[in-house]
């Protein structure tokens, strides 16, 4: 199997075919796919350049999996969790392994690098999968490595899978920019038609390969990313991980490569198709079995824990706080609404051995503002001054469109014991929206600054 041709396609295709003729066939064959395991032996060990297809389930390689019942987390962005499947827990690759899907929508990999320990708490893990756009890598290199670092120390013999595949997002028109982006020229492309593209079709796009086809090699080029950090990075013993990698596009042949890699993708060129998944899982599987991967329970203690809180989807809040839970978004999320007269506050208990660096998790909207932000304090007791005060700014500026989303505000770093951290509304004065949160983070490293700002999916 290599380049998507398959034995079988051969044979359905040459009739009538002798005895003679087949036997030849199947030496060639066999020749192709011992030259193909060969080439792939032969390369960097820490770097997995895959070339085969899905088509044809690797019967060898998915038995061995099931056989050695290897139990397999999986970290990422929208495209991990499933975005535009039908059914996510099932139909998304972590699903195809029957594993434990941490993957969050509209985000990066600041929050588990800080959460480790409370998105795993004692669970043990055989494989581990870390997928986030290639894109985005140089805003993400001091998380990457928290998050792989983290991960090693607690599951010494655990297989870490970082899934590093490229998009058609990185193909521009040279004399366009953003504007010639491969997103937006399919944009362009499904407006004339009356469409729009989504992530909820299943398929990949047809406008991407009429977008192709009206432009010349001569016109593209691709934005390569810079990983050499993230491989070096990824090889040294604190992580010892691997790289499922798809091979580069190389000049002149920008067209075939963007039409062969988005049956990967949904319409929207960004999300993981149906084959797309199937595609990956595969390559989970036979990396496991080539290395001969096997199951085991040995892991070490937590050498840094965290405390990360999101009451969005359940409004258990999980705190001790004055504050009400309320319900939005037609009742399907909730909150901790700033809307008591007296006192809005949330106790904060730093139980262990190191300070704590605290995040609020609040929503935030744009281009208009519907919250009017708040005034953050961390006090020793609840009604003393206060030690530090923060301020939030609750309007998102990176969007042109309407979005509601969550931002995670740096706030203060505590010390062991307790804290008292108190909102105060800034827009009650102008008959906003209460200021809601939606979660708590504290963490022993902070990774992201004074805000990490969630993105659309």
């Amino acid at each position: 199997l290599y380049h998507g041709i398959t034995f079988n396609s051969i044979l359905t295709q040459v009739v009538p075919i002798t005895i003679t003729m087949m036997k030849y066939l199947f030496t060639i064959a066999l020749a192709v796919v011992a030259l193909v395991t060969l080439s792939l032996l032969n390369e960097d060990h820490e770097v997995i350049r895959r070339k085969l297809t899905v088509e044809g389930a690797f019967t060898d390689d998915y038995e061995y999996f099931r056989q050695q019942n290897l139990r397999t987390v999986s970290f990422g962005t929208s495209r991990t969790w499933g975005a535009g499947m039908e059914n996510p827990k099932d139909q998304a690759f972590t699903g195809l392994l029957n594993g434990t899907n941490m993957g969050i929508r509209a985000s990066n990999s600041d929050y588990p690098a800080m959460c480790t320990h409370s998105m795993l708490g004692d669970e043990i893990y055989d494989v581990i999968t870390i997928e986030y756009m290639p894109l985005e890598y140089k805003d993400l290199h001091d998380s990457l490595i928290e998050l792989g670092t983290r991960l090693r120390n607690r599951f010494p013999d655990a297989l870490i899978i970082f899934v590093n595949i490229w998009s058609n997002h990185q193909f521009r028109l040279r004399d366009r920019n953003m504007t010639g982006s491969m997103y937006a020229l399919a944009g362009e492309v499904a407006a004339s038609e009356g469409r729009r593209i989504a992530a909820s079709y299943g398929q990949e796009s047809p406008f991407l390969h009429k977008v192709a086809d009206q432009h010349n090699e001569e016109e593209w080029t691709f934005v390569n990313t810079d990983e050499a950090w993230l491989r070096q990075a990824i090889q040294d013993p604190s992580i010892d991980g691997k790289v499922l990698h798809y091979d580069i596009p190389q000049q002149g042949q920008y067209i075939n490569a963007m039409k062969s890699l988005s049956k990967l993708y949904l319409e929207d060129i960004t999300h993981f198709s149906t084959y797309g998944h199937e595609w990956i899982a595969q390559q989970v599987m036979k990396i496991a079995h080539e290395s001969k991967h096997k199951r085991s329970d040995r892991v070490n203690p937590w050498q840094t824990k965290d405390r990360c809180l999101n009451w969005l989807q359940t409004g258990i809040t999980g705190i001790t706080t004055t504050m009400p839970v309320v319900p939005f978004s037609n009742g399907a999320k909730f909150a901790i609404e700033a809307s008591n007269p007296d006192l809005n506050m949330i106790e904060l208990e730093n139980d262990s051995d190191s300070d704590q660096h605290v995040y609020l998790s609040h929503m935030a909207t744009g281009p208009d503002d519907i919250y009017g932000g708040a005034t953050i304090e961390i006090r020793e007791k609840p009604r003393a001054s206060p030690r530090t005060t923060v301020q939030i700014d609750t309007r998102c500026t990176w969007s042109n469109f309407p979005v509601h989303v969550i931002n995670h505000q740096h706030i203060d770093v505590i010390p062991k014991g307790k804290s008292y951290l108190v909102v105060k509304w800034d827009g009650m004065k102008d008959e906003k929206l209460p200021f809601r949160t939606t979660g708590l983070i504290m963490t022993p490293k902070a990774l992201a600054g004074k805000t990490l700002e969630a993105h659309l999916d």
